[in-house]
């Protein structure tokens, strides 16, 4: 579900004219991350904001960016 969701914004972002390469970045970055998720496993709930920042911090092991942030709160907007 969470990487459909980054699909759809990445592809969003193709068709606007205000596509900054930080956004892109922060896509990037992201899913990357969530490569490191065994789904098999895990099941990473896209409710809870502040969870979702927890997992992404633990992965990265620092402090996300701020577009990051931004993605993350967009998934969760998108994912209701």
């Amino acid at each position: 579900m969470i990487r459909k969701v980054i699909s759809e914004i990445e592809n969003d972002l193709k068709y606007q004219s205000d596509t900054t390469q930080s956004r892109l970045d922060a896509i990037n970055s992201v899913k990357d991350l969530l490569n490191q998720i065994d789904f098999d496993v895990e099941i990473v709930q896209t409710v809870e904001i502040d969870s979702l920042y927890k997992l992404f911090i633990s992965l990265k092991g620092e402090e996300l960016k701020e577009e990051e942030k931004k993605l993350l709160r967009d998934i969760v907007k998108k994912s209701y």
